[in-house]
């Protein structure tokens, strides 16, 4: 993937990876079709007596979730470790996952993969996956530049 300093780009720039807790061999999740990165904010909100009641706010937590939706890729094996955590609870459903930005900033994280839907569907359609990749703790976001 060639890096990319400035502009738009297509999502499907984006070179999203896992692999099974505290391993250095990060894998691709074959034929994924969307990818979707969710942010929430904390805040906290009031109305200060000495503001004259104009409301005052603070962002006082984060959160994310990487919502993806694609294919069940029986033999690929970023495909088969996240279908693999259906029927999986506590530790064994985590992932680490680090997402490659086309301008070559990376987010890195552990993640509890949530799986939403596998196998079925339509007599016609392939089979789907589709799952939430929740973050489980603070990422690590590394700027191309550093």
């Amino acid at each position: 993937m060639a890096v990319m300093t400035s502009g738009v780009f297509p999502v499907n720039n984006l070179d999203i990876k896992v692999a099974e807790v505290g391993s250095s061999n990060y894998v691709a999740i074959a034929d994924m079709e969307s990818a979707d990165i969710a942010v929430e904010t904390g805040v906290e909100e009031w109305y200060s007596i000495t503001d004259g009641g104009w409301k005052k706010a603070l962002a006082t937590s984060k959160a994310f979730t990487m919502s993806m939706a694609g294919k069940r890729h029986v033999g690929d094996a970023g495909n088969d470790l996240i279908a693999n955590k259906w029927n999986k609870n506590g530790q064994d459903c985590n992932v680490d996952v680090r997402v490659t930005f086309p301008n070559g900033d990376i987010l890195q994280f552990t993640a509890i993969a949530s799986i939403s839907s596998i196998w079925g569907a339509e007599g016609t359609a392939v089979a789907p996956l589709e799952f939430d990749l929740i973050a489980n703790g603070e990422p690590v976001f590394t700027l191309a530049s550093a």
